[in-house]
This record gives C-alpha cells, structure tokens and sequence, in this order.
C-alpha cells in the first residue's frame, strides 16, 4: 500500500498508488446489490423477468363483524376477486369492490394522508390492523396439461397464435412462459416457444413470439399446448428456473472479490402422471451470469449468458405416488465467495425440479422468506 503523503520523488509510491486507483473503487457498500421478501410469491417458469408473481402487501385497517378495510395509501395494484389474508380477515376472503381514494385527511396511523376503501365478500373476524397479504387473481401455473388446438397460425414472421379448441375456464398460460407446442398438422408449427415466449393469453387462443423470423406459412390444424417447469433432460448451467433473488454487479480487479448470501423458503406440490413411483431432484443454485453489450443501435442493452454455478444444494426425493406436497425446503447459502474475473455479472438464486425418474409434474410452487446479497469487495 502506499504512503501519504507521496512525495515528488518517490516513484515506488506513487505508482503503488496509481495502480491502486486504476484497479477500481474500494471499500464497502459502494457495489452492493441485493433482494429480499417475505410475502409469498410464485415462480413463473419465464426465461426473462418476471420471475415470481408476487402477493402485495398493504398496509390495512378494519374493524371487527364489517366488511370494509381500509388500504393505506391506495389499492394501486388489487382488482376484484384477490384472495385476503392476514390478521382479522375472514379465511377465504376476497375483494368484492374497490372504492375511490380518500386524499387530503387528517394523519392516519402515523404515517398516511389518505386511503382507499374496499370491501370484501365476508366480514371481518377480528380487527385488522397490520400489514395484509393480496394474492395475484391468476398466478402462474407450474404445470399446465396438454390444451387441444384449433387453428395455429403466424400473425408475423415471429408472431404465432394458437387458438384453443374450445373455452378454457381462465387463461391458462402466463406472459413469458416457454410453451411447447405438438401435434399440429404442420409441424413447422411445432416446438418450445422461447426465450420471448407467451406475449399475451385468453380463454380462448394465446400468442407468442420469437426471436428469430420465419417466412409465414399457412395456417393449420390440430396439436397441443403445453406447460411445465419440471425438468426431465439431464441438467445443466443454463437449464434452470430463475428466482426474483438476484442482482447485478460490476467487478473492476482481478482482484476484487464477490461475497455472497442467500435464503429460499418453498413450498413444492407434485403429482404422478404415471403408474410407476417417481424421483424428483429439487436443485437450488445460485448461479453467475456475464454481460455483454447488444449491437442493436435502436435498443442498445446488456444480454447475459449463464457462466457458473457458484454453489449448490440437491435435496432427493424417491418413491413418490399420486399427489402431495413436500415439507417447506429452506435453503440457506452462507458466505459464498466469488472471484471472477473483470466484468459485468448478474447473480441469480435459481431452481430446477428434476424428474430423474418416473413422470411427474410440479402443480405449484410458492416461495415464502427469500433474499440475495451480492458484494464486490476490493483487497
């Protein structure tokens, strides 16, 4: 380390010091990045952000036997129909209306100037005064079993629309997802759909895009859609689902070094589809991403591709029948030390549920308590 001060002639010290300089900024919490969250959240399958769809949480207060809450300082984000949890509301209540904001009132609370009321579908069962959980109206489904088609068709040279053979109850795919398409008479048509997937979706048709552009072919007939977050191929970097955990970091030294935590709370929900028992490997990973800058002068931005897998815990499930749901895995990475080299990196908390043997689908996944830390710390 240099000396201060550096005198004029004292060349050792002064390029100790420039060096020192060149090498990037130092000390603590000026590269810090990081996530955390408790409210339940569920995992979307997408190779692109959103990664969860998240409950949100309000602030609310409402009094005993009615069944109006107030939400502070808006319901910006709740529709009607969300599923209500916490203290004082009703097991299995759901917003029946959504009134006006009431601004410009006296302090509430504390901490607000204004409220929006709603109503719910029962009344309350004790007084609500906290912090209340609204569940996404049609969260993201981890598996959505074969939806016979109609018409498959190209709107574009990478816009596709698969209109459904009949009238799905809600829609069954989320934008994003990497649905897999089989069976239609051309099979040009056939195939998984990504990294851009699910653009939009209905009860009656969904549609997707892709990165790359086709000559248009006619329309055809028949086939399926299809779902699932649960892996059957061998794994690999690259092949597993990404967790609303992660941050985006920049390494300036050789000799910088990235310090690492994470938690994840889930809950997994399975069912066979075949006769014979399965084995399901649920795999959490924390996983490193490079940047690179894109070519496009219309939308410049950083692309990343999967590097290394940083660490790692297997949980091993064997024997398993018919449905259930596994006991809440908590993963817990200490301090986890990284040393790439110079760049721009993006570390993600990930998972894969591999079907190692058997045939088995993951009906739902939801993460409870979850947080990353990232750290680059020059030395």
């Amino acid at each position: 380390m240099a000396a201060f001060p550096i005198e004029s002639d004292d060349s050792q010290n002064t390029n100790e010091a420039l060096n020192y300089l060149l090498s990037g900024p130092s000390g603590l919490g000026q590269n810090f990045q990081g996530f955390s969250a408790y409210a339940p959240a569920y995992l979307t399958g997408n190779y692109r952000p959103p990664f969860t769809n998240p409950t949100i949480v309000k602030y609310c207060f409402g009094e005993v036997d009615t069944d109006l809450i107030k939400v502070y300082p808006n319901a910006t984000g709740l529709v009607v129909g969300m599923a209500v949890t916490g203290y004082g509301v009703a097991p299995g209540a759901v917003i029946a209306s959504i009134g006006e904001t009431v601004t410009g009132i006296t302090l509430e609370k504390g901490m607000y100037t204004s409220y929006t009321p709603v109503t719910l579908d029962l009344v309350n069962v004790g007084e609500a005064d906290s912090q209340l959980f609204f569940a996404p109206l049609n969260p993201a489904q981890s598996y959505v079993a074969p939806i016979p088609l109609g018409t498959s068709s190209m709107l574009t040279g990478n816009t596709w629309k698969f209109e459904f053979a009949s009238t799905q109850p809600f829609p069954p795919f989320s934008n994003g997802q990497p649905i897999v398409i089989s069976g239609v008479d051309n099979d040009f048509y056939d195939g998984r759909y990504d990294p851009i997937g699910v653009v939009d979706c209905t009860t009656e048709y969904v549609i997707c895009k892709t990165t790359k552009t086709y000559d248009i072919e006619p329309p055809s007939s028949n086939g399926t859609a299809e779902f699932s977050i649960a892996y059957f191929s061998t794994p690999y970097l690259g092949g597993s689902k990404s967790t609303d955990c992660n941050g985006k970091v920049v390494v300036n030294g050789a000799t910088d070094r990235v310090f690492l935590s994470a938690q994840l709370n889930n809950l997994i929900s399975y069912e066979v589809l075949g006769g014979d028992p399965a084995e399901l490997q649920y795999i959490v990973s924390l996983n490193r991403f490079v940047g690179f800058p894109t070519t496009d002068p219309i939308n410049p931005e950083y692309r990343f591709l999967p590097q290394a897998t940083v660490s790692e815990q297997i949980y091993t499930y064997s024997g398993l029948t018919g449905t259930g749901t596994l006991d809440s895995i908590e993963t817990i990475f200490g301090t986890v030390i990284d040393q790439p080299l110079p760049n721009y990196y993006w570390y993600i908390l990930e998972v894969m549920f591999y079907v190692s043997s058997g045939d088995l689908a993951i009906t739902s996944t939801t993460f409870g308590q979850r947080s990353l830390s990232v750290q680059v710390v020059k030395q």
